[in-house]
This record gives C-alpha cells, sequence and structure tokens, in this order.
C-alpha cells in the first residue's frame, strides 16, 4: 500500500485488496466512494452512525468484485459526503478532502474523496456514484474526467442507494486511455463504436454561466472539434428540469432513507439533516406528477437530438467555490449546477465531464452528453492529447 494512502484526507479507511495478478487491468490501483461495499470492511457513507447501525459487507460489491476479478488493485475506501446527499465535497464527520486543482477551494461531492484520490495521484481511478451529479461535479472541480454512465447499465448491488431512479456508479481518473480501460468492464460490450458526426452546444446551459466561462468552454469545443460553434436551442428549461429531478429525489430518498433518518437525525451534519427532513414533505401525487413529466420531456428530448449528435454544456456552474465562501455564493453555485447536471439524470443517459480549461486560475470541466447508451462513443469522442486550456482574466 501507498505510505501516502495512511496520511491523506481522501481515504477514509484505506484497505489492500489484490486483483487478479493476470488480469486486463493488472498494475492499476483504485479506491471506492465509501458507499460501495468491500468485504469485512465497514460502510460508512460518511456518517459513523450508519457503520454503527450497518453490519460490514460479508462481500464486495458486484462492481468491486468486477475490477478485481479484471486485475485493478483496491487500495481503500474514499471519504464522500453523508449519504451521498450534498454536492460540496464537505463532511462533518471525516473532514473535507484536498482539491489538489485548486486549494483552498471546495473538491466537491459527493464523491469528494474519490475524486481528490485521483488528482492527487494516489490512485489510477475510483468509482463514485452519482444520483444528481456527484461524479461529474468533483470531476469538474478537481480536474479530471469523470463519467456518469447511463442509468442501469452498472450493477448497483452491494452500493448504498440514494434514489433508485437517478443512482449510478461511475468513475473518475486523471488519463482517458484508464476510463476507457475501466470502461470495458463495467460497461456493456459493442461490437463497435460508431463516431459522432457533431458535437451541439445546448445554448440554454451556457447561458447559465457567467461569459468567461461560456466563452472559454465553447472555444475548447471549436479547438477541439474544429467547428464554428453554434449553439443550439433545445426549448429546454433546465431549471424546471432541476426542480422536477429534485421531486422525485426527495421522495425516494425518504423512501430509501427516512426510517434510519427519523431514529439518527442528530447525527447529521445540518445541511443533509435540513435536506432529509424536507424530503419527508414530498407527497406521492408530487411524485407521480413529476414522474410523468420526466416522461413526457424525456421523450420529446429524445426525438430533438439526432442519433450522431452529442450535447455539450458545463459541467458546473462555474470553477469550484472557495471553503470560506458565503453559503449564499455557494448555494447559487448549486443551484446553477443541479440545472446543468439534472438533464442527464432525468434522461437515463451518460454525461462525460473532461477537464476544459482553466478560468482565473480554477478548473472548469465540459460535459459531453450523449443519448442512453451512448457511454463508449462519448469515451472515444476526446482525443487523450487534448491538455487543459488556460483563460487568464483579472
Amino acid at each position: 500500500m501507498r505510505p501516502a494512502l495512511e496520511e491523506s484526507d481522501a481515504i477514509h479507511y484505506p484497505v489492500f485488496v489484490a486483483g487478479s495478478p493476470l488480469g486486463p487491468l493488472a498494475g492499476l490501483e483504485f479506491a471506492v466512494k465509501d458507499v460501495v461495499d468491500v468485504a469485512d470492511v465497514p460502510t460508512s457513507a460518511g456518517n459513523d452512525a450508519w457503520a454503527r447501525t450497518h453490519e460490514a459487507a460479508r462481500k464486495h460489491a458486484l462492481v468491486v468484485q468486477t475490477l478485481l476479478d479484471a486485475g485493478a488493485n483496491l487500495v481503500g475506501k474514499a471519504v464522500c459526503d453523508e449519504l451521498a446527499f450534498s454536492i460540496d465535497g464537505t463532511n462533518p464527520h471525516h473532514g473535507t478532502p484536498m482539491n489538489p486543482a485548486a486549494p483552498g477551494h471546495v473538491p466537491g461531492g459527493s464523491s469528494s474523496g474519490s475524486a481528490s484520490a485521483v488528482a492527487s495521484g494516489l490512485c489510477d481511478f475510483a468509482l463514485g456514484t452519482d444520483t444528481g451529479g456527484s461524479v461529474r461535479v468533483p470531476a469538474s472541480y478537481c480536474g479530471v474526467f469523470g463519467l456518469r454512465p447511463t442509468w442501469g447499465v452498472v450493477p448497483l448491488d452491494g452500493v448504498v442507494p440514494l434514489a433508485p431512479s437517478f443512482d449510478t456508479v461511475g468513475w473518475l481518473a486523471r488519463e482517458l486511455d484508464v476510463m476507457r480501460r475501466v470502461a470495458n468492464h463495467l460497461l456493456p460490450p459493442i461490437d463497435a463504436v460508431e463516431p459522432y458526426r457533431q458535437v451541439v452546444p445546448v445554448e440554454e446551459a451556457f447561458h447559465l454561466v457567467d461569459d468567461v466561462v461560456a466563452q472559454a468552454l465553447l472555444a475548447i469545443v471549436r479547438d477541439r472539434w474544429g467547428q464554428i460553434v453554434s449553439p443550439r436551442r433545445l426549448g429546454v428549461d433546465l431549471r424546471e428540469w432541476a426542480e422536477v429531478r429534485r421531486v422525485m429525489q426527495t421522495f425516494e430518498t425518504w423512501q430509501v432513507h427516512g426510517d434510519w433518518a427519523v431514529r439518527y437525525l442528530d447525527t447529521l451534519g445540518p445541511g443533509v439533516r435540513a435536506r432529509m427532513v424536507a424530503c419527508a414533505d414530498t407527497t406521492r401525487t408530487q411524485y407521480d406528477e413529476a414522474r410523468a413529466w420526466r416522461d413526457d420531456a424525456c421523450s420529446r428530448l429524445s426525438s430533438s437530438v439526432d442519433d450522431g449528435e452529442v450535447l455539450c454544456l458545463p459541467s458546473t456552474g462555474g470553477p469550484p467555490p472557495s471553503l470560506n465562501s458565503s453559503e449564499s455564493v455557494k448555494a447559487e453555485q448549486r443551484s446553477r449546477t443541479f440545472a446543468l447536471t439534472g438533464v442527464a439524470g432525468m434522461w437515463g443517459a451518460p454525461q462525460l465531464s473532461v477537464p476544459a480549461c482553466r478560468v482565473r486560475g480554477l478548473p472548469v470541466g465540459l460535459g459531453l452528453l450523449g443519448r442512453p447508451g451512448d457511454d463508449h462513443r462519448l469515451l472515444r469522442l476526446v482525443d487523450d492529447a487534448d491538455g487543459e486550456s488556460t483563460v487568464r482574466h483579472a
């Protein structure tokens, strides 16, 4: 085990499990978000009371076993936000992992430790979960790749749920080749990868970020794919999508965790506690109405995006906020970010956050959003040779 793992604020449980020595992923090391089961190791879900009130897993989560069988070595369980119910990356019990790409700024959550461990070079890749953006946001903030796969393609056996209609297991890495190698074992195989014909910026999405961020990302699209960028209006109210997703998620979260939360509410940090309490107010009628809205909106979106097109949008509402930012600043960033991350979750579609550029010295990710099932195509769209661009602004 790497000595730094014992001292890292990104790793909650250092643990070494050797993978198959002859597997195709032999030589790679990975960490898992602490909502993913590892045999005989407590799963805390970011909260010590959860670990005390749940037995340690008797076997590895299916996704962990798959990676071990493929040869990768497990090196630890990473810090995460409580119950994976936040995107800031802070944890009142286990601390806030450092953002190696932007010291003094939030790492993003809830897969904060996974992103920090990857960005720090503690491991080659890390598993996270993404319900409302919890892989894509820390990937963007920490300047690494992060994939939210198509909903349902990666098994969730042995993973603590949050909202089953949206929960996915994704992964993060510094190198695109590693992202692809992991994909070959976690995603359904395909015979051939058809290239995209066009990268389409979503106009409504770029209006949600400030002009400096928008122009920097649009320049990246133009430079990488040789396009004269012409953003397209999809006729989508992204904040409305985010609100519908919130209604669905809060109802499902209360069904999953409500009984436990009632008993152990005082063990939760103030932010997650307030969100959990609010979940109890969402009614079944509101949930059913939200599901019907989602189904209709996704049908319309599917018909408006051609098979050869990939949508692009900012991964987050801007660069990572400072750890010392006011709650109002963080809340506004969360609001913009959830409006940007909501479409993939609602559509059940894959989205890859690509480390694109730096604005005012801070990392910003570009989100590539494909149709459901397009995971391999997204990972083939980006050339490994593409590096970060730097946009200087006073």
